[in-house]
């Protein structure tokens, strides 16, 4: 029964054509992917046959695609040009649905040599769409790991912090993330008084996760008590008391949050400490 369901998947993707049934593509994917995850043998679907789904136009096919070479891509290198090229036409997609998977994807399993990975950041930080520059700027500390001269030596760390103003709080956020992986060995992004300033005066515009970050930096600021800086401290406190009053869609940014707020509350400043009980 197993053998013959698996046969009817391998001859939906095998059928595809110029116009596709989309629908029976979907519901073919979406099996593969129950039956991967229940450790069922798949010797038997080469990845040529997704690889070649992948170029259908359909966004639900495309990210079903991306899961199954993820997982497979190493296990059938011969696939790798085939399914590079794909994801190279997709990267330049009217649809920044399209780009941003296709920039995850290349990201994440493809092996590319040193100038690949430098076209692929470059165009991916300077696209048009938010959507994109999330997903390129956080490749920027995966590809960190993997290629850190290229990283290091190639300007991605003023890049990521110039990109530290773009308009979209996310992707602020992600700067802020990225940052302080790529930089964890030097004891993570700089903070000076014109990066806090700046990120008290965003903070308003970000998530719960943003603003966590934001106040994990903001502990490493230092400056002179009498500095304008008693205005950034209100902030935080207040953006701190906001997320331990107002329930977050995670409880782990309450308990976060409520334990910052404690330590600060601790503090042995006592403007700090006053601050935090009067917000």
């Amino acid at each position: 029964m197993m053998d013959f369901e698996i046969g009817e998947i391998l001859s939906v993707l095998s059928s595809v054509s110029v116009r596709p049934n989309v629908s029976g593509l979907r519901k073919a994917l979406e099996r593969l992917i129950v039956l991967m995850n229940a450790g069922q043998d798949l010797s038997e679907i080469s990845l040529k046959h997704v690889a070649k789904v992948l170029a259908t136009n359909d966004l639900v096919v495309k990210r079903l695609s991306c899961v199954l070479i993820t997982r497979f891509i190493d296990e059938e290198p011969d696939v790798r040009l085939l399914i590079y090229n794909t994801l190279r036409r997709d990267c330049t997609d009217p649809n920044p649905l399209v780009r941003s998977l296709a920039f995850k994807t290349v990201f994440r399993c493809l092996s590319a040599a040193e100038e690949d990975v430098e076209k692929f950041l470059d165009e991916g930080l300077g696209d048009s769409s938010p959507l994109v520059r999330r997903t390129v700027v956080l490749a920027c500390a995966t590809m960190h790991e993997r290629f850190p001269d290229l990283v290091l030596e190639r300007g991605y760390v003023d890049r990521l912090y110039a990109m530290l103003r773009d308009e979209d709080p996310i992707v602020t956020c992600n700067c802020l993330v990225a940052l302080e992986r790529i930089l964890g060995s030097e004891g993570g992004m700089v903070v000076n008084r014109s990066i806090a300033s700046y990120l008290v005066a965003r903070s308003a515009e970000m998530t719960e996760w943003g603003l966590i970050q934001i106040l994990s930096l903001l502990s490493k600021y230092r400056t002179n008590p009498h500095s304008v800086i008693s205005a950034l401290r209100a902030t935080r406190y207040e953006a701190m008391l906001r997320l331990t009053t107002i329930p977050p869609s995670d409880p782990r940014i309450r308990s976060n949050a409520t334990r910052q707020l404690h330590v600060t509350i601790g503090s042995s400043d006592p403007k700090e400490g006053w601050l935090s009980t009067e917000a």
